[in-house]
């Protein structure tokens, strides 16, 4: 799933950062990786702290639309390595001071249009929270993904 989020206004580079840091810091869904071992699969959930927005100067796309388009899509088309990737890829492309395309890709094993509103919701919080110099207003998370697979594991034995 991709979202594609133009922006030709100054943006806060830092509030973006702190909000989707924060955001897989919260939900470890997005931290999940699946291994294997002896041939049985298990979730492994990533420490907080180390995702990182990739930054990239788009200059040249400035007076190319179509080979903005064209990294777009390369960005969009890039496989997910479930074993190793986090689920959520992000890309902020400097075109100029005042313009920036932001590619989101999440990987569908960690959302669905159900939950991506609250995924943008959060995002939206954290940002505002971030530049109004304010605590976030977001409830804590009582129950994650891994919690709920493992209920769905002892259901079924």
């Amino acid at each position: 799933m991709q979202n594609l989020l133009r922006v030709k206004s100054k943006s806060n580079k830092q509030a973006l950062e702190y909000a989707l840091k924060t955001l897989f810091d919260r939900h470890e869904i997005l931290r999940t990786v699946f291994k294997e071992e002896e041939g049985r699969g298990y979730q492994f959930i990533k420490d907080k702290g180390y995702w990182m927005l990739a930054e990239i100067n788009g200059s040249e796309y400035k007076e190319e639309p179509a080979a903005l388009q064209e990294y777009v899509e390369n960005l969009i088309s890039q496989p997910f390595d479930l074993s190793k990737d986090y689920m959520l890829r992000a890309h902020l492309i400097n075109i100029d001071d005042n313009e920036n395309v932001l590619a989101v890709i999440i990987h569908h094993i960690a959302s669905d249009g159900w939950s991506i509103s609250i995924l943008v919701k959060e995002v939206v919080e954290l940002y505002s929270s971030f530049n109004e110099g304010r605590p976030m207003q977001l409830p804590p998370l009582l129950v994650q993904y891994a919690d709920y697979a493992i209920w769905q594991r002892k259901f079924l034995e």
